[in-house]
């Protein structure tokens, strides 16, 4: 199903089934989901192209699998649940504005492009990932960590990071590697 903006109002309920694998929805503009959503058999996988908000007010969004393609520009407004092994995909060029919110499941997330996080755990432990398989980090990708206040900075090998905020940046463990750019500002 290929739609502009995805809006599923307070009291609605949206069942979904019999998708079959490798099916997604392809949203050009925003997913906004303020009632419920049930999977009930299928997948709901969904490729986002344009820019917008991924959220609602609902506790998480169950998806299989996740997209942001071509120069994708989104902002997360509600935390995103990955079921059944399924993956998280921010693609080259993409940009993805993580807030606060976390992305938790057993399946990988791989941050090809940009990737916003004010999360106050930084991306792991317990920060904007919360999932139990691989985090991938790419060569051309940039992490920006931009929490007003006090944030943690994660261990790992990245790219290119900018620091941004107020607030003390606290390494979390260990000795993080940055091939690329460490910017402050």
């Amino acid at each position: 199903c290929h739609v502009n903006d995805l809006y599923i109002g307070a009291g609605v309920t949206f069942n979904y089934s019999g998708f079959e694998l490798g099916s997604y929805w392809i949203i050009d503009g925003s997913m906004n989901v303020f009632g419920t959503i049930n999977e009930l058999g299928g997948t709901m996988g969904a490729i986002f192209t344009g820019s917008g908000t991924i959220g609602g007010t609902v506790p998480e969004i169950p998806f299989i699998a996740v997209s942001l393609t071509g120069t994708a520009n989104y902002t997360l407004s509600s935390n995103i649940l990955m079921t059944g092994g399924a993956n998280f995909f921010v693609e080259n060029n993409a940009v993805l504005d993580a807030g606060t919110y976390q992305i938790s499941g057993p399946g990988d997330i791989a941050i090809l492009g940009k990737l916003f996080t004010a999360h106050p755990d930084g991306l792991f432990p317990g920060g904007t990932f919360l999932n139990f398989g691989s985090n991938i980090i790419g060569p051309a990708s940039t992490i920006e960590y931009n929490s007003p206040g006090p944030q943690a900075f994660s261990n790992f090998t990245y790219n290119n990071v900018i620091i941004n905020g107020g607030g003390t940046k606290t390494l979390a463990f260990g000795s993080p590697v940055i091939n690329g750019k460490l910017s402050l500002i």
